[in-house]
Formats: structure tokens, sequence, C-alpha cells
């Protein structure tokens, strides 16, 4: 008797580089493997079940591969869900077909565009427009903290009671004590990550001026460089 795959994963965007929500997914989908889902995937994945899917719908394409990811998800994506007997679409990513009968659970990350909304942005029109609808059509919302809980209540009026929020974990694979001799020199604070405003690097800074006896220690930023 041929199984039905009861759970499709949408992971469309995935590409090579390694950013937050990409790591986020294949650190995720492997502890779906008791529910045995089908993974929408452009490179098969060892030990799952694939469907293939065009690898040019990923933020490596830019605008083009996002759009192309859209309207992929609007219109194909309903088909493939009533061609494989789907019973759930779990994205996680905030998109999912519109007015169609995929049920579907997604995961929302921010509404970073909704705090510090940029007129000259497509994220702004996304997140204003197409994020709600989704929302509003999802049958529960995953979010990775209370804050973005919170926001999804305030921003898009989603019921609380559609909404679980569960933190991010750590690779214990890739963070781990090293038992490393101590390091000589002045300790450091280490800030990880992009130099956006929202990220609000400058009041770090400042902080970090305002310590007794800073100069005792280091502030080091490690990310992209920014000519600010």
């Amino acid at each position: 008797m041929e199984v039905q795959p009861l759970v499709l994963v949408n992971l469309s965007f995935l590409f090579a580089k390694p950013t937050g929500i990409t790591n986020y997914a294949r650190s995720l989908y492997p502890h779906l493997q008791p529910l045995n889902p089908t993974l929408l995937v452009a490179e098969p994945v060892s030990g799952y079940n694939c469907y293939h899917i065009s690898e040019k719908m990923s933020p490596a394409y830019g605008t083009t591969g996002h759009l192309k990811r859209l309207l992929w998800t609007q219109f194909r994506l309903p088909q493939i869900y009533r061609k494989l007997r789907s019973r759930l679409l779990f994205s996680p990513v905030p998109e999912a077909p519109l007015y169609s009968r995929c049920r579907s659970i997604i995961m929302v990350h921010d509404l970073i565009p909704l705090h510090f909304p940029n007129p000259k942005s497509p994220l702004n029109y996304y997140h204003r427009y197409y994020l709600p609808n989704v929302a509003s059509q999802a049958r529960h919302i995953l979010c990775n903290s209370v804050a973005t809980a919170n926001d999804l209540v305030k921003f898009l009026e989603v019921p609380s009671r559609k909404i679980t929020p569960i933190p991010l974990a750590h690779d214990r694979s890739h963070f781990r004590p090293l038992e490393l001799p101590p390091r000589r020199g002045r300790p450091y604070f280490l800030y990880l990550g992009r130099q956006d405003p929202y990220k609000n690097v400058k009041r770090l800074i400042e902080a970090f001026a305002a310590l007794p006896n800073c100069e005792e220690y280091e502030l080091w930023l490690a990310g992209p460089t920014d000519n600010r």
C-alpha cells in the first residue's frame, strides 16, 4: 500500500549561503523526520522523500528569485499539494498559497519592516499586504520569540491562541566549550551580525563606552563591513 505524504515542507527559499533562515530550516527539518515529510527542494536530501522544484526561486537570484517563488507558491504549490494528496503544508518562512485549500502552518521570524518601514523596499509591501493574508489564512503560526508573537497580535491582529513562540537554540556540534587555555590580553565582548540601524549597534557602542574602566575591555564587532 502506497503511503501518502501527509506533510509537505516548503524549502523553495533554500540556497547555499548560510543565512539565519537557511540555517534555521536546515537545522529544523531533521526533527520532522518522524512525520515522514516530503521536502520541496531543488537539491535532493539523503534520507528524505523529496519533490524536485526549480532552484531559481531562492534569494540567490535576487528580486527575480523572490518574485518567482511567490508566484510559484500561489499557483504551482497548490497543484503539488493536491497531486501528492497532502494534508498539511509547513513553511519555515511566512509564505503559503492564498485562497486555496492548502492547510498551512507558517514560521514568522520577525516583523522588522513594520517597526522600521522603508517605502522604497519591497519588504515594506510584502509585510503590509501579503503577510497579513498569509497569517490570516494559516491554521497556526510559529515564531521564535514572545516579542514577535506580540508583534503578530499588534500589527497583524492575529489571535494569540493561533500563535506558538518557540525560542531558537544553538547547534551543539558547532558551539561548545573547547577547553582552550585562557586568552592573553583584555577581556572582550563580541557582537556578531550586520550593522543595520535596527540592530542598534550605535547604542551598544555607547553603552560600552559608558562602562567604568572601559579601557580595560575590548568590544569586537564581527560581520560585514560598514562604511559608517
